[in-house]
């Protein structure tokens, strides 16, 4: 270590090249062997990936706003542009890390980092572009240590990399802030932020993402997968505040897992706008996995591509695929506040909420409370158990005339208000057990019936199956809910009604 001076200019001080043409890896990795704070000025400065920029511990780098370290084009697969790799008290501020996917040697693996965080402490990124990077923009994850821990990561940008904007493996303690992260293309998984342990020794504590912003990425704005907990009993804990994200194929998705772990995963006050899929996306979840907490989701316009299967059209989506054939039931997610709307001239989405497992199992401990907004065409299909509050009434529905009753065409509240004459709602025999109650309002007194199947009964009004009940009355409602495969239950019953004799 030099002690004569503690800061170390690499062009000033060291002569390094700045104009690209001569690689200086040898020059900047003397200077972070030696020196404490290191300035890399305005500039292109070339370096070898493959040999790395080691950063120790107790470092401070400072880029200039137009300082760019650029890695030279390789044909490995696997490089670090900044490696810190088991360290801790490192603060990287400003300028730009570029990668050499443009002029790439190879066309194989997906490896190539800009900077790369495994095992670390204290570690802070700051006002740095990391772009072009043949695999990830950053990488936070184990070494020695099976965590990073106390990261943080603000305003930066991670633009056109090619695997990950950023991946978080393992890590206690992250804060991510402000971060913007687009058009990462080229290999899967392509998303913005993807949070996915690699192993079951893995930690996924005190996450915490606000303001993130991330578009057109190939496949999901922010992704979590859990598959690698599954059954570990781990607890974790991510929290992700006012998520925006324009035009990646979906803007958030949680995904793959048999359950067996806990914790709490947050979405708060999210808006997804023009997703070429859907908005949110939780898929292949066992209800024996964290809650997850969604909060005032807004979500604008899904489905730019017109997909036809409602599981990829609709705009917050629960879903197991039929590929899934793990004994699992998807769940354990609340939703408060949806607005999930379509503006467009020809409206694309199928569902505002979609909610099924195709292998034919229903969902458990699943909640929608309170939608703000949600398509007049088709708000809900809820192929599941479920809860639905409505105080907002943005389900209401107020038809011309009497219709079957089906999952995929589910309203809290349906109201005879447009009836001409005495019409009827047949409840279908598809609709699972346990599948959100319904409430039939009387506000028009030509009427309303309600029929069951003619193996069913609406107890405890009506005791013998395939009886009917109906109501004149202006002012009488009905919330009924089924109980099991022969029976509708009444859970309130306001003003007259009556059964078929």
């Amino acid at each position: 270590m030099n002690n004569k001076k503690q800061l170390i200019d690499i062009v000033v001080d060291l002569g390094a090249d700045n104009t690209g043409n001569t690689e200086v890896t040898d020059i900047i990795q003397y200077a972070l062997t030696n020196y404490k704070a290191i300035h890399i000025p305005d500039g292109t400065f070339l370096v070898d990936p493959v040999t790395m920029l080691n950063v120790p511990s107790n470092r401070k780098i400072t880029l200039s706003n137009f300082a760019i370290i650029k890695a030279k084009p390789t044909s490995n697969s696997t490089y670090k542009i900044l490696n810190l790799l088991n360290v801790e008290n490192v603060e990287i501020t400003g300028g730009t890390i570029q990668g050499e996917r443009n002029e790439h040697l190879g066309i194989t693996g997906e490896h190539g980092i800009g900077i790369n965080i495994k095992g670390c402490k204290n570690i802070t990124i700051r006002e740095t572009v990391i772009k072009d990077c043949w695999g990830d923009g950053i990488y936070i994850g184990s070494g020695i240590k099976k965590y990073s821990e106390n990261v943080k990561i603000i305003d930066i940008e991670c633009d056109n990399n090619r695997r990950q904007g950023i991946s978080v493996i393992s890590v206690k303690m992250l804060k991510i802030i402000r971060p913007k992260v687009t058009n990462t293309n080229g290999t899967d998984p392509q998303c913005g932020i993807d949070i996915e342990p690699n192993s079951v020794d893995g930690l996924l504590e005190g996450i915490l993402i606000i303001d993130p912003y991330t578009q057109n990425n190939v496949n999901q704005g922010i992704i979590i997968g859990l598959s690698k907990f599954g059954g570990s009993g781990k607890n974790i804990d991510i929290t992700i505040q006012n998520h925006v994200d324009r035009g990646s194929a979906c803007g958030f998705s949680v995904s793959s897992t048999s359950g067996g772990f806990g914790g709490k995963i947050n979405l708060i006050n999210p808006y997804y706008e023009n997703n070429k899929q859907q908005g949110i996306s939780i898929r292949d979840y066992d209800v024996s996995g964290a809650v997850i907490n969604i909060v005032k989701p807004t979500v604008i316009n899904p489905n730019s591509f017109n997909n036809s299967a409602p599981q990829y059209a609709s705009g917050i989506v629960i879903y197991k695929e039929t590929t899934d054939t793990r004994a699992l039931n998807i769940g354990n997610v609340f939703i408060d506040e949806p607005n999930v709307v379509d503006n467009r001239q020809t409206p694309l989405m199928e569902y505002s909420v979609f909610v099924r497992d195709l292998t034919g199992k229903t969902g458990k401990k699943i909640k929608v409370s309170n939608p703000v907004k949600l398509s007049l065409t088709l708000p809900f299909a809820f192929y599941s158990e479920a809860v639905v509050i409505d105080l907002f009434e943005s389900s209401r529905y107020e038809p011309s005339n009497g219709y079957t009753v089906r999952n995929q065409n589910y309203r809290r509240d349906i109201s005879n208000k447009n009836f001409t004459t005495l019409s009827t709602f047949t409840l279908s025999d598809d609709i699972f057990i346990n599948h959100p109650q319904m409430t039939f309002i009387v506000e028009n007194s030509v009427g309303l019936r309600i029929q069951p199947q003619s193996f069913s009964t609406i107890a405890p009004l009506s005791e013998v199956n395939g009886k009917y009940i109906q109501s004149t009355q202006k002012g009488a409602r009905v919330t009924i809910k089924r109980m099991d495969d022969t029976t509708w239950v009444i859970t309130e019953m306001i003003g007259l009604w009556t059964v078929q004799a």
